[in-house]
């Protein structure tokens, strides 16, 4: 399979598992853009926002997920999209890549602990820690 194809492949599964059923009721858009107007802009792949509940203080304590997708190695050290700015972060890439690169995968221990990082099929999570 050629990148752009792995890219597509990859972007369809995590499309699946934030919205199986399409609900619009699920909060996730793709392509987004923090610090927009700065100097240091910052792009994820795909976002999902889950509030805690209905009410404004559950609106306030909701939860991020953020989706980066990786297609290769090269993808990888492009130094484009490693940026965890969610309180939840995975990196998805075909299982081949990330037995390429999984040295190198950033840990970050600090007081929260929260998967950031999946492969390959999004239900096999590998558990590193990231900060919020």
């Amino acid at each position: 399979m050629t990148r752009p194809e792995i890219t597509a492949k990859l972007s369809a599964m995590i499309e699946k598992k934030i919205n199986p059923h399409n609900d619009p009721r699920i909060y996730w858009a793709e392509e987004v853009t923090f610090d927009y107007s700065t100097d240091h802009a910052v792009r994820v792949d795909y976002m999902r926002f889950v509030p805690a509940n209905n009410s404004v203080s559950g609106i306030e304590k909701g939860d991020c997920y953020c989706y980066e997708v990786k297609s290769s190695a090269e993808d990888f050290h492009s130094g484009h999209g490693l940026n965890f700015v969610g309180d939840y972060n995975y990196l998805v890439m075909p299982t081949d890549v990330y037995a390429a690169v999984s040295l190198e995968i950033p840990h970050y221990p600090m007081r929260r602990k929260t998967p950031c990082f999946s492969y390959g099929d999004i239900r096999r999570v590998h558990r590193i820690y990231a900060s919020n």
